[in-house]
């Protein structure tokens, strides 16, 4: 589970690195990249299909961990 974790993390800041080469700006006042990138929805769907796979590794432990909760 930890390995997981930590690659949804992985996934996240990567995400997030493509995001503001795309022109979002996290924070008032910093700068705006204007930069489109011409593969940055191939990019964004390799991200998302890599976040998906992640969590589907954890799945069965959040399931497993939520019927021991209710037993």
């Amino acid at each position: 589970m930890h390995d997981a974790y930590d690659n949804i993390h992985v996934l996240l800041d990567e995400a997030e690195g493509l995001a503001i080469l795309m022109g979002y700006r996290p924070q008032e006042g910093s700068d705006w990249r204007e930069e489109a990138l011409p593969n940055a929805s191939r990019l964004m769907e390799r991200l998302l299909a890599q976040l998906r796979g992640e969590v589907l590794k954890l799945e069965p432990i959040l399931k497993q961990g939520a019927q021991n909760t209710t037993e």
